[in-house]
């Protein structure tokens, strides 16, 4: 069993994450997945799976931003079939 002093903790983040953390625009203004890799992954060498880790990045930092309760959210578009995800910073 879990104590509730443990599920207050903050939960750190990882390089990938704190980089896409950074990528984000402020304001409100939302940036796709595609926009993320090409930002984070410079030049050519990006992997084939470049996008899915991006995305997987993403959701685990949305779940670690809302459990350490930060001053601001990260909002996730609606899957929309093949097109990029947007991804949008703002205040809570």
């Amino acid at each position: 069993m879990v104590s509730s002093s443990q599920n207050e903790k903050t939960v750190g983040y990882s390089a990938t994450e704190k980089s896409l953390l950074a990528l984000l625009p402020t304001g409100g203004k939302a940036i796709s997945s595609e926009e993320l890799v090409d930002r984070h992954d410079v030049g050519d060498d990006k992997p084939f799976n470049a996008r899915q880790s991006i995305v997987t990045a993403m959701t685990n930092l949305i779940k670690k931003v809302e459990h350490n309760r930060e001053p601001f959210r990260i909002i996730k578009a609606k899957r929309s079939g093949p097109h990029p995800m947007e991804y949008k910073k703002v205040k809570r």
